[in-house]
């Protein structure tokens, strides 16, 4: 099967060659990729005008080609307007919504993803010490883990793979298909082109050069697409001479299979290094492969605080040796019961992955009756993923306050600075560095500050500390009320069109607190100006305030909570129904 799907990827890239007019092995360049995706649009608005296409035909068209000559996304390239203003850059920390979309079947991102890597070695040869016999075996079993994963992800992989190229193939053979073999001749066209003078009137454009016009680019267009359906035709020849592109239930049950293995392959591991490690090690083992759940568990993490590092934020505290020892030791049977909530999201993830292929099987194989069925076991799935997904952020938050409970009584300072190092790790958009304090570090560098001018920066430096932690425990507390009702909601838009989501207004793309630091930010860029001048304020970050920047359209950056996070198979919305219902949020982070 990975020959066939090498195959059919190399003929692919062959096709889009012979599409395009260039030479089999050579590639195009982005300018004449450009004018061939230039080419396709005229000729596609003359088979518009000259009635072989509607409008929403037309535009269908347009970009299937594209992807399938260019690749994906090709058509929709647009120019990144606006200018990154660095750390405080206001689209860092919003568009929330984005990180709780449901994937469309099909993405199988948790599945496909080993929970041991050979690079796991390194806590495990923490524990067994200067053992190189026993440190080979254990690379051993973690290398056989990982290689007998990967042998058995593959092959579902590349099934996947040629289910996927053959369904597109199909899809695109039927557009194309739109598009008559036969040419228009040129009375035909000519016919034509007097009846749209009689109806909407041609100005000063010459019928004979419209006709001739319209003549070429229909022609072209149906030289392209004559082209991609033989490319088409000869792909899906050799995908069936490779015994044909498995069925939906096949792959259904490729997953399963890939599943349970999963499972199997881990315990097997398991079962492995504590039988080859003394007895006296076994706990520290354990211990071990419990970090390595949390740190492959961080990648999952899309609730604010979900992916600290506690025992990392313990040593980078510098505490005092017995403080930091006691800590650690009571982290060990927090680390047990946090990791096994990972593995809990982990399965609700993999579980929504699986009932969101069987839906999209459903919908390839046109099995109505089953759709609002396996619509609302994607939407259950989801929102068990949602609260796995939940716990462990508050099973995390927790710990994270119970140890700042125990280091104040030993050090409110020490204490402070753990919380910090959390913060910062957990919520690293609402911690950033804020536009004020860049402006700040900036004004303090200019050479020719007198001295007045940097005593009162100084004390406008003081006045910033003072107001940002309050407005960044305050942005974190909001952030963690926030991000479950947002989840819920976008789970609740695979049926309601994101009306609930829609409802929360800027919340769902501005980040938690950005009013008060944006009004931070304006107060202090006007108190610089004041103190600066107008031709010193050019040496800082450029800001509104400042009038060194031009002021923000009330719509730039705003994001319709609609659009793009409908959440679709193959074009086709989910139509189910559900009944609503929502748990609270977790513990607050936010104080100190």
């Amino acid at each position: 099967m990975r020959t066939v799907s090498t195959m059919i990827f190399t003929a692919l890239a062959s096709s889009m060659a012979m599409a395009a007019s260039v030479p089999p092995g050579m590639s195009l360049s982005e300018e004449q990729t450009k004018q061939s995706m230039q080419e396709l649009g005229g000729e596609i608005k003359a088979a518009t005008l000259f009635g072989l296409l509607d409008d929403e035909a037309a535009r269908d068209l347009y970009f299937e080609i594209i992807e399938f000559q260019y690749g994906e996304g090709k058509g929709d390239d647009k120019e990144d307007e606006g200018e990154n203003d660095g750390e405080d850059d206001k689209r860092r920390g919003g568009m929330t919504f984005a990180r709780f979309l449901v994937p469309d079947g099909g993405d199988f991102t948790t599945l496909f993803r080993p929970e041991f890597v050979s690079r796991d070695i390194e806590p495990l040869t923490e524990v067994v010490g200067d053992d190189p016999g026993l440190i080979a075996v254990i690379e051993s079993l973690l290398e056989d883990y990982e290689q007998e994963f990967e042998i058995r992800s593959r092959a579902f992989q590349e099934s996947l793979d040629v289910a996927r190229a053959g369904y597109e193939f199909a899809l695109i053979d039927q557009s194309l298909s739109l598009i008559p073999e036969i040419p228009l001749t040129r009375a035909e066209i000519d016919r034509r082109v007097e009846a749209w003078n009689a109806e909407s009137g041609l100005g000063r454009r010459d019928p004979a050069k419209v006709a001739d016009w319209a003549e070429q680019k229909i022609t072209a267009l149906q030289s392209r697409v004559g082209r991609l359906r033989e490319a088409v035709a000869a792909l899906t020849a050799r995908i069936e001479a490779d015994g044909g592109a498995p069925s939906a239930r096949e792959l259904l049950a490729m997953m399963a299979a890939l599943r349970q293995a999963r499972i199997e392959l881990r315990q097997v591991l398991e079962v492995n290094l504590q039988s080859v490690v003394p007895d006296a090690m076994a706990s520290d083992i354990q211990a071990a492969l419990d970090r390595i759940r949390l740190e492959h568990g961080r990648i999952d993490a899309r609730f604010g605080g979900a992916d600290i590092d506690l025992e990392r934020a313990v040593l980078r505290s510098e505490l005092p040796a017995e403080t930091e020892a006691s800590v650690l030791e009571e982290l060990v049977a927090a680390n047990a019961l946090i990791a096994d909530l990972v593995d809990a999201r982990t399965a609700a993830r993999v579980e929504r992955e699986a009932k969101a292929a069987q839906l999209l099987a459903a919908e390839v194989e046109g099995d109505e009756s089953r759709l609002s069925q396996r619509s609302r076991a994607v939407m259950t799935a989801a929102d068990r993923e949602i609260a796995s997904g939940l716990a462990v952020r508050d099973a995390i938050l927790g710990q994270m306050m119970q140890i700042h409970e125990t280091l104040v009584e030993v050090d409110p300072t020490l204490a402070a600075g753990f919380l910090e190092i959390t913060r910062r790790d957990g919520f690293p958009d609402q911690m950033r560095r804020r536009w004020c304090e860049r402006a700040i570090e900036a004004a303090m560098q200019i050479p020719e500050l007198a001295d007045a001018m940097l005593e009162a920066i100084l004390e406008l430096q003081s006045y910033v500390d003072q107001r940002l932690e309050p407005l960044q425990a305050q942005a974190i507390a909001d952030r963690i009320v926030l991000e479950p009702r947002l989840g819920r909601a976008m789970v609740d838009g695979l049926e309601d069109d994101f009306a609930s989501a829609k409802d929360m207004g800027d919340k769902t793309w501005r980040e938690p607190g950005f009013e008060q630091f944006d009004q931070l930010d304006d107060e202090i860029g006007r108190r610089l100006l004041a103190i600066l001048g107008s031709e010193l304020v050019n040496s800082l970050p450029r800001h509104e305030s400042l009038g060194t920047l031009r002021p923000e359209k009330k719509s730039e950056g705003k994001g319709d909570a609609k659009g793009d996070t409908k959440s679709r198979s193959n074009g086709k919305a989910r139509d189910s129904k559900r009944t609503g219902g929502g748990a609270k949020g977790g513990r607050d982070a936010g104080g100190k």
